[in-house]
């Protein structure tokens, strides 16, 4: 699966090729073929194999109840973005993307991985309005909000082939994260 991931990466639907994809892996297209039995169902379980390792790990960071918003929705922010702008969740997001017209069932896949990464932040922002922490009215658009000001332009940049510098992704985390707090307050 990680060979014909890359393969699919790489070279997008159009591009990828089966009998090089058996090469690099040391078997006959015949295998490959025998399980999938179309490059159209090979590409679904890329998809599928790589919105399920996705998102794994990410919401760690709002589950401990010990620290303030500010860090907790900081090191989240960072943990998404630095993972979004990898190589391989860029390439998953391109694919999506590039594959969404002639696959519409991939962009059901991927809304589904995404929806639970919205779904953890908006356990953890109406945790923190039940304990009177953060002030929101609409629980759904402060998650909107959040992702966008937090990570928006980096995943911008990332479709206009700028790569962020480290800190540049930082920066825009801190801010963001102190703007969507500043909103809170706000509501």
């Amino acid at each position: 699966m990680d060979i014909v991931t890359a393969e699919f990466l790489a070279y997008g639907y159009e591009g990828a090729n089966i009998a090089r994809v058996a090469r690099t892996a040391g078997v006959s297209p015949k295998t490959i073929y025998a399980r999938y039995a179309t490059k159209d169902e090979l590409l679904l379980a890329v998809v599928v194999h790589l919105t399920e390792a996705s998102h794994e790990g990410l919401a760690q960071e709002l589950t401990d109840g010990s620290i303030s918003p500010e860090q907790g929705l900081t090191t989240f922010a960072l943990t998404t973005a630095y993972h979004w702008t990898s190589e391989r969740e860029f390439g998953l997001y391109r694919l999506v993307i590039t594959e969404a017209g002639r696959f519409p069932h991939l962009v059901t896949l991927y809304r589904e991985s995404t929806d639970a990464f919205r779904e953890v932040v908006t356990a953890y922002l109406t945790d923190q309005v039940a304990r009177r922490v953060l002030v929101i009215k609409d629980v759904s658009t402060a998650v909107q909000l959040f992702v966008s000001v937090t990570t928006g332009q980096i995943r911008e940049r990332m479709l206009l082939g700028e790569r962020p510098s480290s800190s540049e992704i930082e920066a825009q985390v801190k801010e963001g994260v102190r703007m969507f707090l500043a909103w809170c307050k706000n509501e």
